[in-house]
C-alpha cells in the first residue's frame, strides 16, 4: 500500500501568492488616512429604538456605513445587510400606512 503524500505550502511550486488590494486606486492614489472600509460579517446587525423619533435603527452601524469609503460583505454579511434593510423598509411602509 502506498503512503498518502501530504502537500504543505512550502512544497508547492510557488508558495508566494500576491493579491491586488481592492482598496488601491487605479489612478495611483491608493490607501490613505481618509479611506476606510466597513466589513460586514455573518453577525446580526442590532436594531435599537430611538425614543425621540420612535424609529428602529442602529445609529452606530449607519454612522460607520456613511463614513466608509468601501463596504464589503463576507461570510454571510450580505444576508445580514439584507435583513437590516428589509426591517428598515417594513418600518417605513408601516409609518406611511399609519399616517
Amino acid at each position: 500500500r502506498q503512503q498518502e503524500q501530504i502537500m504543505r505550502p512550502r512544497d508547492l511550486p510557488n508558495p508566494t501568492v500576491r493579491y491586488a488590494s481592492p482598496f488601491s486606486a487605479r489612478g495611483g492614489g491608493g490607501w490613505n488616512a481618509s479611506t476606510s472600509a466597513l466589513v460586514i460579517l455573518n453577525s446580526p446587525i442590532a436594531m435599537t429604538t430611538t425614543a425621540a423619533t420612535l424609529s428602529t435603527k442602529n445609529d452606530v452601524f449607519e454612522h460607520l456605513w456613511n463614513q466608509s469609503t468601501y463596504r464589503v460583505c463576507a461570510d454571510g454579511g450580505a444576508n445580514r445587510l439584507y435583513d437590516y434593510c428589509s426591517c428598515q423598509q417594513r418600518q417605513e411602509q408601516q409609518e406611511q400606512q399609519s399616517s
